[in-house]
C-alpha cells in the first residue's frame, strides 16, 4: 500500500496541483483533481473519527470531507448523523448531550476491537492530523442561526490556524454570508439545492461560491463548461465505482467523493496515467 501511495503523491504532484498561499504568506501546493474521502478512510476506520483522518492523509487523498455539529452546551464535534446511535455504544441527539457526555461514548467498537476507545473528535483535534496540503471539506450540519453560529466559529479556528488556504466550508448562501461579512476570501461550497440542476448551478455562479457539489446524476458537458468559466471547482458526491469515477473524471469533475478511499485513490492512478498518455 505504501508503494501505491508514494505512486499516486507523484502522480498528483507532476499531473496536477495548485499553489496557494498560507496567511503567513508561505505557499500551498494543492491537488487541482483528485479523490475526496468521504468521513475519511470509513471503510478501514470508524468514520468521522482521527483515525480515519489520519488514514486518509497516510493515503494521500486530496481532499477530505468531515461534518461538524453542535453539542448541548455549545461545543464543536465531528459527528455525520443528528443522533450518535449509529456509530456509538450511546443513544440521543448530538444536541441533547453535553460535550462530556458526548466524549464518554465510544465511537470505534462497532467498526473493530482495535478501534474500541475512540471518542468523537473536536474539530481541532482532526485540524492536528490533517495537514495544510490536503483540502479540507468541512459540511456544516446545522441550519437556520445554529448553522450561522458554527459556520463563524469555525472560520475563526480555520483563521487563527492560517488554513484559509485550504479549507472551505461546505454550507448554505445564509451561513456563507456571515462568514464573508467576517472573513470576505473565506472559501466556500454551495450546498443548497445539491443535484445537477441548473438553477442550483446558476444560484452557485451568482453567489461566487468556490465549490459546487454536484449529485444525483452525471452533469452534462455545457453545466461543467459554465462552472468551469466561473473558475468554481466541481465536487460529486458520491460514488465508489471505479467505472463511474472514471466516467466523472472524464466529464471534468475535480474531486469525487468516496467511501472507499483505496478504491478510489487505485481508480485514479489509473486515469491518471492513461490521461497523461494520451
Amino acid at each position: 500500500m505504501r508503494t501505491i501511495c508514494a505512486a499516486l503523491t507523484a502522480i498528483v504532484t507532476a499531473f496536477s496541483c495548485v499553489t496557494a498561499f498560507a496567511e503567513d504568506g508561505g505557499e500551498i501546493t494543492l491537488p487541482e483533481r483528485g479523490i475526496c474521502s468521504h468521513r475519511g478512510a470509513q471503510t478501514q476506520c470508524p468514520e468521522n473519527t482521527v483515525p480515519a483522518f489520519a488514514e486518509s492523509v497516510r493515503q494521500n487523498a486530496a481532499m477530505i470531507e468531515l461534518d461538524v455539529d453542535y453539542t448541548k452546551d455549545g461545543k464543536i464535534l465531528i459527528l455525520h448523523d443528528s443522533t450518535v446511535d449509529r456509530t456509538s455504544n450511546g443513544t440521543g441527539k448530538l444536541r441533547d448531550l453535553t460535550f462530556d457526555q458526548a466524549r464518554a461514548l465510544d465511537f470505534g467498537a462497532w467498526k473493530g476491537e482495535q478501534f474500541a476507545g475512540t471518542k468523537i473528535p473536536t474539530f481541532e483535534e482532526a485540524l492536528e492530523v490533517i495537514p495544510k496540503t490536503i483540502w479540507l471539506n468541512i459540511h456544516v450540519k446545522p441550519g437556520g442561526e445554529l448553522g450561522e453560529k458554527i459556520s463563524l466559529e469555525v472560520a475563526d479556528i480555520i483563521a487563527e490556524q492560517g488554513r484559509m488556504g485550504h479549507a472551505f466550508l461546505a454550507c448554505n448562501v445564509r451561513d456563507a454570508e456571515a462568514v464573508h461579512a467576517r472573513y470576505p476570501e473565506f472559501l466556500i461550497c454551495n450546498m443548497e439545492r445539491q443535484g445537477g440542476s441548473d438553477a442550483y448551478i446558476d444560484r452557485t455562479i451568482k453567489t461566487k461560491a468556490q465549490f459546487i457539489q454536484l449529485a444525483g446524476g452525471h452533469p452534462t458537458p455545457e453545466q461543467i463548461a459554465r462552472l468551469k468559466d466561473a473558475g468554481i471547482r466541481i465536487n460529486y458526491f458520491g460514488t465508489n465505482d471505479p467505472k463511474e469515477i472514471i466516467e466523472l473524471f472524464d466529464l471534468g469533475v475535480d474531486f469525487p467523493l468516496v467511501d472507499n478511499l483505496p478504491v478510489g485513490q487505485e481508480t485514479f492512478k489509473k486515469w491518471s496515467q492513461e490521461h497523461e498518455n494520451k
